[in-house]
């Protein structure tokens, strides 16, 4: 049980570094991400922090005092119900029986224990992994779009730079009329920032 939950603590931290890698791209890149905005990228950093947080308190409560000196318990008990035992010194049989009962039940509590301590770890990182797997989700169609909308907008800027070599190369006169209305066109921006 202890490996399983060991990997996927593994599983969970790859999937926070995926996380992590994601929010940084947006953020390095944020005028290719106009769909999301600052609150909601702050939403998805702090998300991913409390994701690392999360795993960290597993990692923790699996290497507590606590769980560590159940295990310890657990293998002692297992060792001294292996090791022959002598009814001696006056213990009849019944009282041998006895022990032997209460010692099994001692191993069960405390191995009842761990495993509690062990569900609650892993239903708080089953919880963790489907958080996270939504959001890795969420952000894979984000990034879909935005391939998808960079590859319509370069196929209509090269249609329109094909036109306008097309006009400027028939002749010098079509090349002038484009100096002209770009002149133009900057000088009403230039107007507009002034008087604006």
């Amino acid at each position: 049980m202890k490996q399983q939950i060991q990997t996927g603590i593994k599983r969970l931290q790859a999937y926070g570094s995926d996380l992590s890698r994601a929010i940084s791209i947006v953020e390095s890149h944020r005028k290719r991400f106009k769909a999301i905005n600052d609150d909601e990228l702050e939403q998805r950093k702090k998300f991913a922090n409390d994701c690392k947080a999360l795993v960290l308190d597993i990692i923790s409560t699996m290497n507590s005092p606590r769980s560590q000196n159940k295990i310890d318990r657990d293998a002692r008990a297992a060792l001294l119900s292996r090791s022959p035992q002598r009814a001696g010194g006056g213990s009849t049989a019944s009282g041998f029986v006895e022990q032997k009962q209460q010692e099994q039940k001692d191993l069960v509590q405390a191995q009842d224990e761990i495993l509690t301590d062990m569900t609650s770890a892993l239903d708080r990182l089953k919880g963790t992994a489907q958080d996270i797997g939504s959001e890795l989700g969420t952000q894979g169609i984000l990034v879909d779009q935005m391939n998808s909308r960079s590859d319509t907008a370069l196929n209509s800027m090269e249609a329109a730079f094909t036109r306008m070599d097309a006009l400027t190369g028939r002749s010098s006169a079509g090349r002038w009329l484009c100096i002209l209305v770009l002149v133009l066109i900057i000088m009403i921006e230039m107007a507009l920032i002034v008087y604006l």
